[in-house]
């Protein structure tokens, strides 16, 4: 590890199922060979362990990643007038390694292109994965899947994310139900109406006919 940068990253481990997982990074960015209070920033990420932005130690916003849906990563500015250049930050997409230079990610057993939408090389387990693709991305699944070895994707969707998706579920029956309801007693309705107009079209008719 460069004597210029140091990554606080305690969770990172082999056991833990969440292994990219950076929390602050110490930057030299004032290029004085010694690391300062301000030279402290930490990550804020979302479901994905995408890094979304990048705050000092004063939480200001210092800059912010975008991505497209296979991860083609846009790096802007907090205040895009301002003079100041990035601050050198490694992790961008699912908090891997990013190649600025090529926009690629570096997945350990292989790089992986997002602006192709696949890895570049085969993978070295082959179908053993479960795709039956060897280079497709997290089984075309990018929004609820990530692959931090290269090898097999996995799902990035906690415990708590399954509850809402159920509660959702449970709202959209709710309301399949109540339309379902609704068109039953409209039609009902409709029913009871032709009956009735029915029923007086007879009436007229039974009437004319006494005369």
């Amino acid at each position: 590890m460069s004597t210029r940068q140091k990554l606080i990253n305690p969770t990172q481990t082999h056991e833990s199922p969440v292994i990219d997982e950076p929390i602050a990074m110490l930057r030299d960015v004032n290029g004085n060979g010694r690391f300062e209070g301000s030279e402290v920033f930490t990550y804020t990420k979302d479901h994905l362990g995408s890094v979304k932005d990048l705050t000092d130690a004063n939480a200001e916003l210092k800059q912010r990643y975008g991505y497209s849906a296979y991860g083609s990563t846009k790096l802007e500015k907090d205040d895009s007038h301002s003079s100041n250049k990035f601050i050198e930050n490694p992790y961008a997409y699912t908090a891997r390694e990013w190649e600025q230079e090529t926009g690629c990610y570096y997945y350990r057993a292989r790089w992986y292109c997002p602006m192709m939408e696949k890895f570049i090389s085969e993978d070295p387990i082959g179908f053993y994965s479960g795709d039956f693709s060897k280079y497709r991305y997290t089984g075309n699944s990018p929004f609820i899947r990530n692959d931090p070895f290269g090898l097999q994707s996995m799902s990035c969707i906690n415990k708590a994310n399954e509850e809402y998706l159920e509660e959702v579920k449970r709202d959209v029956e709710t309301v399949k139900r109540a339309k379902e309801e609704a068109e039953r007693i409209l039609k009902e309705k409709q029913r009871i109406e032709f009956y009735k107009q029915l029923d007086e079209a007879l009436k007229e008719s039974f009437a004319r006919e006494e005369l």
